[in-house]
């Protein structure tokens, strides 16, 4: 398929075919709607109507058959690209682990490296010396820019098997996720949740579950926002709390605020994910 091992192609193209099956799912609506009008008579006419305009109905049943066809093709390449993006996020995940532990050897090596025999000469010996600290600087940076990466745009391997193993003992509990609409950084962080979601049996509803939008106030961190009977009550699932207190130990929330919505069903929490905390 189109760009599959590349993870910024898969999530364009992944997102491409999500807004391209919203817009088919509402060219199927007006089509039902406009046939559903026609059909008040209780029959199926052969002409269609559209103010002082005709129709054949048979081009109308075409239509509705075509739109739906391109739009169940359309939810199942989203489908696809969906899942390669979790995939590619997970080898991402793992290449920038290995990168930083290789560096560290490196730099650890080069700590250790004895120092050389004294050189025939003092400029042969400055400029060894000014050699070996340039290597040690330049991997030392190397690692601080790949550990400044993890840290504001991944959760560690550390921090996705503390999680999973956290909420693997509640399997079936209903979550949604939403990242700031236009955010990379916030997009990144609630793939690497939903990975974890899915690793450890909890339900998000496939794509319906995991989306972007634009807050009045965006999230710092993971907020994680309950149905607001639920939490006036005390009615929160063991699972979702099992994620409150997985995600505060964690330090991915801001503070210990308790956040609810009247729009969040009963039962299940929605994680709001903004920018990562800087540590």
């Amino acid at each position: 398929m189109p760009g599959w091992d590349s993870l910024e192609t898969v999530s364009r193209l992944h997102g491409s075919a999500q807004i391209m099956g919203l817009v088919l799912l509402v060219m199927l609506a007006g089509l039902a709607a406009f046939a559903a009008y026609n059909l008040r008579k209780g029959f199926w006419p052969e002409w269609l109507d559209i103010g002082e305009f005709q129709i054949r109905s048979r081009f109308v049943a075409i239509a509705c058959a075509v739109v739906l066809a391109l739009l169940f093709v359309t939810e199942v390449v989203a489908y696809a690209y969906g899942r390669r993006v979790v995939a590619l996020n997970a080898v991402a995940a793992e290449t920038s682990a290995e990168q930083v532990k290789r560096l560290n050897a490196d730099a650890q090596a080069l700590r250790n490296k004895p120092a050389p025999a004294q050189p025939e000469t003092p400029s042969r010996y400055i400029k060894e010396n000014s050699e070996l600290r340039q290597k040690l600087i330049e991997t030392e940076n190397a690692i601080a820019e790949l550990q400044k990466l993890q840290t504001q745009k991944r959760l560690s391997e550390e921090q996705r098997r503390f999680l999973i193993e956290a909420l693997r003992p509640f399997p079936g509990q209903k979550v949604a996720v939403a990242s700031i609409l236009g955010d990379e950084e916030s997009k990144v962080l609630s793939q690497d949740l939903v990975s974890v979601f899915e690793a450890a049996g909890w339900d998000h509803d496939g794509d319906t579950g995991v989306f972007a939008q634009q807050f009045p106030r965006d999230p710092i961190g993971v907020e994680v926002t309950l149905n607001e009977n639920d939490a006036r009550a005390g009615n929160i699932p063991a699972g979702i709390g099992a994620l409150i207190n997985a995600t505060r130990q964690l330090g991915l929330v801001y503070d210990n605020t308790i956040y609810m919505g009247s729009d969040v069903p009963s039962g299940q929490a929605l994680l709001k994910v903004g920018k990562k905390l800087r540590k």
